[in-house]
């Protein structure tokens, strides 16, 4: 009978501890703003888009409007899912030649920044490729 109470005791007080451990796991922190820069092509060109987490987004030509609040909610959930972030920062194509763009993508959390780069015919993620197709949508 003593055993058997011992090792009761025993759960319990490792079940109390690991939930107090959990519990104080910080969240990791959400991402506050998205930064798409496209570059290249035939044209040379450079175009910014910013997509804020309250849904504003700043348009290449500058403009600011309210992105499609379902679009912003999949971007940000694509951004702070688990997959982006899992591998490589950097996407190149085979041959970096002839007019092609080139997409930076860059996270800013309370916690730091984080930058993507890939280019047109490179072989990114498929998560980095849904990302970068939604912040696409969302720059109008």
């Amino acid at each position: 009978m003593h055993r058997y109470i011992t090792h009761t005791a025993l759960i319990a007080a490792i079940a109390i501890l690991s939930a107090s451990c959990s519990a104080q796991t910080p969240p990791a922190e959400p991402t506050t703003r998205v930064i798409l820069t496209v570059s290249g092509g035939i044209a040379g060109i450079e175009e910014v888009t910013e997509v804020h987490r309250d849904g504003a987004v700043v348009r290449p030509d500058g403009t600011t409007a309210t992105g499609d609040p379902a679009a912003v909610v999949a971007l940000f959930e694509i951004i702070d899912g688990d997959g982006v972030f899992a591998g490589d920062h950097q996407y190149l194509a085979q041959e970096p030649c002839c007019d092609r763009f080139t997409y930076s993508i860059t996270v800013e959390r309370s916690d730091g920044t984080v930058t993507i780069d890939t280019m047109d015919e490179a072989d990114e993620p498929e998560v980095v490729a849904q990302a970068l197709s939604a912040i696409l949508r969302l720059s109008g």
